[in-house]
């Protein structure tokens, strides 16, 4: 069993990097790393669960997001084939 200051470390570099990375999500024009970042979020949030031994939701969130959701924006992503310099040269244009 972790230690309570060990405990408050791990869970604060996990919510500063969930939010770090959700303002990333805010402010980034490429998808593709956005989608990428998504699922960081997904997983510091699902450990965050694991530690306040909420198991089953934890487990629940990262195979329902992790798994499903975030593969499916990827896909979708992949699928239309998007690029930045189709994007550019229609703002340009």
């Amino acid at each position: 069993m972790l230690s309570q200051s060990t405990f408050f470390i791990i869970v604060w570099i996990l919510l500063s990097l969930t939010l770090i990375v959700t303002m990333y999500i805010a402010v980034t024009s490429n998808t593709i790393f956005a989608t990428f970042s998504l699922t960081i979020v997904f997983i510091c949030i699902s450990f965050i669960l694991l530690l306040i031994n909420v198991e089953f939701l934890g487990i629940i969130y990262l195979s329902i997001y992790v798994g499903a959701v975030s593969v499916f924006f990827l896909f979708i992503l992949f699928l239309f084939d998007l690029r930045i310099d189709h994007v550019a040269e229609k703002k340009i244009k």
